[in-house]
């Protein structure tokens, strides 16, 4: 019993790891998108959602390549 629980803490400390590590890159992405004025603040909600999904497809390419 011992050992199942420390291998489930183990597996929770690396999603926490990877959650941080998601978080992190997202944090940069937004900053340097922030800075090209990527992000209009009269965007229609579907301009918004056009961006969003970008915002996504833009953090899952950078973690392709880490």
């Amino acid at each position: 019993m011992n050992l199942l629980v420390e291998e489930l803490n183990e597996k929770n400390r690396d999603v926490g790891q990877t959650l941080s590590t998601i978080i992190d890159i997202s944090n940069e992405v937004v900053t340097e998108l922030n800075g090209l004025n990527f992000f209009a603040k009269d965007q229609t909600l579907e301009e918004y959602s056009k961006t969003s999904r970008f915002f996504v497809y833009l953090i899952s390419q950078h973690l392709q390549q880490t």
